[in-house]
């Protein structure tokens, strides 16, 4: 039926499909032939694209790019963008500032990516490998350019006494060039054998006050690790800026490597800092130095004498030292004016005084064993094992650089490598070159038979201006427990000790002489001769007065009475108070010249020599004759023998108890309850 209604309506000229005329139906072309054709073309045209694209992206691709981990920041998905050139400039001003943006505000510090250090393992590389017998490694930390003048000149002369291998760790936020940093310091054109290490990280100016942190805590690890420093150090200056020395000392406490902190001031007073090895200089912060004066009776004058000394001394980069005054029961009334107006150290402000005033009630006479008592009860230790006490007496003047000598000495021959020999066989140092022994009958030493020397040791122990080591002075306390347990009245003596110690030294001296003998210890005196102009103490007899224990009580009664007063009818003349006398004939012009003569010798005082071994130095016994290693052994061996028997009652040396091996308990038999 459709093909018929087609067939009809194509009778009746209709087109067959739209039903419309055929009269009124146009010719029109092939659409899919057309559409093909257009498919084909626009096809290769955009395989040639592609092909373009392809080749340009070959030939421009960039080489510099990242792993995606590096262009990315996990922690916070954005772009981390192109490590800073730690070499150039050319991102900060000619001031070293971090770049401006155009709007003039400084970029804002606040990128906190991951840590890298594109410098600083080429730098270390080279001191991974370390041999024993290598100098020790000292690390100078640079955080402020500012301090590079001061700083960086301490480092280098280090470096020329070759006895450290000194670095250098650049720490700045500022991107200034190693080569910049040796100009501004002034060490470009001189002779610093120094290794310096780049320990900024990329984006070093954009770091956040958290990435700092990060940062200078990563670069000591490295640092520490590789080099495996004795010590670090910085100065004052940088030390001022809390939260980079809080970091890096709580870094390095935790790797347990010291940190020094050096005075600006004191970096020039303190030159003999650069002669110091690693070793000796990790301790330059922790040796304290406690004093201890016992003045004479109704005598202020050597009293005033003497404190005014230690006043105008130079305490530049060293601890200040505590004064302890062991006042007597009869005081000078002018000695009390001054102590209540002397001020410890003098600038200190309120609160913070070091002196302590001690005064004996007992009017009567001490007894040589109560002496002795009070003075070893003068002092312990309180900053064990590196606190020690100077004895001085009331005729003694100081040279300003009588410390930093005492300091430096302590550094090199108890805890550095000079002492690698008499390191436990050294009682202290000596300020003081005595003329006499301690019996004032038989010359002391005579320094001109050892010229190029300027140290010697002696076993004779000193009251006038001596330091004696903590762990010997504790050692000495336990000593005369031993002997008081045994003879409470210390009356009791080795017969060879009887005579040797004249009455003009105080009782305590041959409790001292006794230990040094039995144990086979020295002290380090200069080597100085009297007539010397380098003199580190001066003694003044004028003054003198004999140790109280040994002064029959009414003659010290009579002497004792103020001179005010005319003492009889004939004497018209009335005394004033006891004039201070101040030679300053033995003060050196140039405190810097004469601290290194007394150090590096007395012909080498400006050559970078070093002190010798202690090994090396003249060894006398307390006799004042010459002696040895080994000679010096065998006397002490005899001279234990004898305390045992004499003074520990001791039958027989086979009555000794051997397993009482702490040095010294062992020489008593006796049990004592």
């Amino acid at each position: 039926m459709a093909f018929a209604k087609r067939s009809a309506a194509y009778d009746n000229g209709l087109d067959k499909k739209t039903d419309l005329p055929l009269h009124s139906r146009t010719w029109q072309p092939n659409t899919r032939m057309r559409s093909w054709s257009f498919f084909r073309r626009k096809r290769a045209l955009v395989a040639v694209l592609v092909l373009c694209g392809i080749y340009f992206f070959i030939k421009y691709l960039p080489t510099d790019v990242p792993p995606v981990g590096s262009r990315i920041d996990p922690r916070t998905g954005q772009p981390q963008g192109h490590p800073v050139d730690l070499t150039s400039t050319s991102k900060q001003g000619k001031s070293g500032r971090p770049a401006v943006k155009e709007s003039g505000s400084p970029v804002d510090q606040t990128y906190d990516g991951p840590v890298r250090f594109y410098q600083l393992a080429h730098s270390l590389r080279p001191h991974l490998r370390r041999v024993e017998g290598d100098n020790d490694n000292v690390l100078f930390l640079l955080r402020d350019l500012r301090t590079a003048t001061s700083l960086l000149p301490l480092a280098c002369e280090m470096a020329n006494h070759n006895r450290s291998q000194v670095h250098v760790a650049v720490m700045t936020l500022r991107e200034n060039s190693i080569e910049e940093i040796k100009a501004v310091s002034g060490t470009e054109a001189t002779d610093c054998p120094i290794f310096w290490h780049d320990a900024r990280p990329d984006y070093n100016s954009l770091s956040s006050l958290n990435r700092q942190t990060i940062v200078v805590q990563s670069a000591l690890g490295h640092l520490v690790a590789a080099l495996q420093p004795s010590v670090a150090l910085i100065d004052q200056q940088q030390a001022q800026e809390p939260r980079f020395r809080d970091t890096i000392q709580s870094k390095l406490d935790s790797m347990r490597v010291p940190l020094n902190i050096v005075r600006n001031d004191a970096i020039r007073s303190m030159s003999w800092v650069a002669g110091l090895a690693g070793q000796s200089l990790s301790l330059l912060n922790h040796v304290q130095i406690d004093i201890v004066i016992t003045p004479y009776q109704h005598s202020a004058g050597s009293l005033l004498r003497l404190l005014e000394s230690v006043q105008r001394a130079d305490y530049s980069g060293v601890a200040i030292p505590r004064i302890t005054i062991e006042l007597p029961q009869h005081v000078d009334d002018f000695a009390l004016k001054y102590l209540e107006h002397f001020r410890w150290p003098g600038d200190r402000e309120a609160g913070q005084s070091k002196l302590i005033l001690r005064r004996r009630l007992d009017a009567a006479q001490m007894s040589p064993a109560a002496a002795s008592l009070r003075t070893l009860e003068s002092f312990y230790p309180p900053a064990w094992p590196h606190s020690h006490v100077l004895l001085l007496s009331p005729d003694v003047e100081l040279v300003p650089e009588y410390l930093q000598y005492l300091i430096y000495m302590t550094l090199e021959y108890k805890y550095g490598s000079k002492g690698q020999n008499m390191t436990t066989k050294m009682m202290g140092i000596s300020l003081d070159l005595p003329e006499r022994r301690l019996d004032d009958k038989h010359p002391f030493v005579d320094p001109s038979a050892f010229p190029l020397a300027t140290i010697f040791w002696s076993q004779s122990p000193s009251s006038t201006a001596a330091l004696y080591f903590g762990d010997k002075w504790v050692e000495l306390q336990d000593w005369l427990t031993l002997r008081m347990q045994h003879d409470h009245e210390l009356k009791k003596t080795v017969k060879s000790l009887s005579n040797s110690i004249s009455g003009r030294h105080p009782a305590w001296l041959v409790h001292a002489q006794e230990l040094m003998l039995v144990q086979n210890y020295y002290f380090l005196y200069p080597g100085f001769s009297h007539d010397s102009d380098f003199k580190l103490a001066t003694v003044h007899n004028e003054l003198h007065q004999e140790p109280e224990e040994f002064v029959d009580k009414l003659q010290h009664e009579s002497s004792g009475r103020s001179s005010i007063l005319p003492a009889t009818e004939d004497d018209d003349v009335l005394t004033g108070e006891e004039v201070v006398v101040h030679n300053h004939d033995h003060v050196i012009s140039n405190p810097a010249v004469s601290l290194a003569a007394l150090l590096l010798g007395k012909q080498r005082a400006l050559d970078r020599e070093q002190l010798p071994q202690d090994s090396a130095l003249p060894m006398f016994s307390s006799d004042g004759q010459m002696t040895d290693e080994n000679l010096s052994e065998m006397d002490k061996n005899a001279f234990a023998e004898r305390v045992s028997l004499e003074l520990g009652g001791c039958a027989t040396l086979e009555d000794r108890d051997e397993r009482k091996n702490n040095g010294i308990e062992y020489l008593f038999c006796e049990d004592v309850q």
